[in-house]
């Protein structure tokens, strides 16, 4: 209701689900689009763009979606924060080994990766040389693996953030981390189940996206820990025997 007092020109939800749509509504913008609509609800709130060609990713929609409605000059490149503190601190903390951060949490438990199957794949990477750093928020599972960085629930966001610019490599689930290493441009390694990665993998040219059905849990661990060590060899990283 405060954006309402404001009297905007135009509102977008890119979300697409009912509480943004409803957001939009009550905003009360003079015109207001929805890029997507997923459930009933915010199908009828707003007027809905016609969908982008299918399997398009939600970066290229959203922008596809900004020119449509006015011919605004849109842009792919992400703007993120510098983090030059939090950085820091993480560059005092790394060794001289490459350093593969593993995020292990989900928004979802279907789009989780077994924290069994990340320590095993921990394992594997300390064997070959690397650094290996645990990242996750309070409540996510914690790894039963010897000699890694765990940090799970005692990192900011923009602590997490900046161990995930600084890793060498950020593995993880279908979740948010993979997008922020992507948009520092880190090499990522993402396990995908149920979403399609086609529309929502991270936005880069340097990442691998591993997939065996809805369920993550059928992606082999030899199959993560060959995609981390081909990416840190294109990183210019060699891991050391």
């Amino acid at each position: 209701m405060r954006l309402r007092r404001l009297r905007f020109d135009l509102g977008l939800d890119f979300h697409g689900h009912a509480k943004t749509a409803i957001c939009l509504r009550l905003a009360a913008p003079m015109r207001r689009f929805a890029v997507r609509a997923v459930d009933p609800l915010s199908k009828g709130l707003n007027p809905v763009l016609p969908p982008a060609p299918e399997g398009t990713h939600i970066v290229e929609a959203n922008l596809m979606a900004l020119d449509a409605i006015g011919g605004f000059a849109g842009s792919a490149e992400p703007i993120m924060p510098r983090l030059d503190a939090e950085r820091e601190a993480v560059r005092a903390r790394k060794s001289s080994r490459p350093l593969a951060a593993i995020a292990v949490g989900a928004s979802f438990p279907e789009k989780a990766y077994p924290i069994e199957r990340w320590a095993e794949v921990a394992k594997r990477l300390l064997s070959e040389g690397a650094q290996v750093a645990f990242l996750g928020g309070k409540g996510d599972p914690e790894p039963d693996a010897a000699g890694v960085t765990n940090l799970v629930g005692e990192l900011t966001l923009r602590e997490s953030m900046a161990w995930a610019a600084e890793s060498d490599v950020l593995l993880s689930g279908d979740t948010g981390m993979a997008h922020i290493a992507a948009a520092y441009g880190v090499p990522t390694v993402t396990v995908f189940g149920p979403t399609d990665p086609s529309v929502f993998r991270p936005y880069s040219d340097r990442g691998s996206v591993l997939r065996e059905g809805d369920d993550p849990a059928c992606v082999e661990p030899d199959a993560v820990v060959q995609a981390a060590l081909k990416a840190l060899e294109a990183n210019v990283r060699k891991v050391s025997s």
